[in-house]
Order: C-alpha cells, then sequence, then structure tokens
C-alpha cells in the first residue's frame, strides 16, 4: 500500500502545475522503494513498542512475523518501484492519471 502511496504521491507531484519538479524514472523507482520500506521499518517499531510498553502482543510470531513482513513488504514496493519506474519511463497514459487529473481539479489549492 505504501509503495502505491508513494508511486501516486511522486506522479501528483510531477503533474501540477504548481511544481518545477521533472523527476527521472530511477528516482522514482526509488523513491517508492524506499519509502514504503522506511514505513514498513516503522510500522515493526510500533508493532514492538506495542508489545513492550501495553503488554500486547501485536508481532504474534516474534522475528518470523516481522520479517515475513518486511519481506512482503520489500516485494510490493519493489513491484511499485517498477510500476512507477516504467510509467515514467514510457510516459504513456496509464489507469493512475485521470484520476490523478480530477483530483488536482478538484482540489486546485492542495499543492499551493
Amino acid at each position: 500500500m505504501m509503495g502505491l502511496f508513494a508511486c501516486i504521491l511522486i506522479f501528483v507531484l510531477n503533474r501540477s502545475p504548481r511544481s518545477s519538479l521533472n523527476l527521472t524514472p530511477p528516482f522514482v523507482a526509488l523513491f517508492t522503494v524506499s519509502f514504503a520500506i522506511a514505513t514498513g521499518g516503522v510500522w515493526e517499531i510500533f508493532e514492538y513498542g506495542c508489545d513492550q510498553f501495553f503488554g500486547l502482543n501485536m508481532p504474534k510470531s516474534g522475528l518470523q512475523d516481522t520479517m515475513g513482513d518486511m519481506i512482503v513488504n520489500l516485494i510490493g514496493a519493489s513491484a511499485f518501484g517498477l510500476i512507477g519506474y516504467l510509467q515514467f519511463r514510457l510516459d504513456r497514459g496509464s489507469f493512475i492519471a485521470p484520476m490523478v487529473d480530477r483530483f488536482m481539479r478538484e482540489n486546485p489549492g492542495l499543492l499551493k
């Protein structure tokens, strides 16, 4: 989910008339993967903190759960990194573009 969010965020910033960004496809892929991995790490820290401070058992099987989550996170982040790379590299219409354009039209003051 965070990989998709990062990809859409970069897409919106690149298409905004108020933004002078013109990001390269490798940067888009790197940002997407890095953002998703970082948020996954923050989530795992949150799980650990809840377990330690509130006596919850969020990471049910400890290291196995954490590593499984991080591996799945890496796979998803890499997939959306590749999608973002191809989207910006090929510069073709995408399934995201119409939604982003509509969102930006309906929220003109968002990126001031």
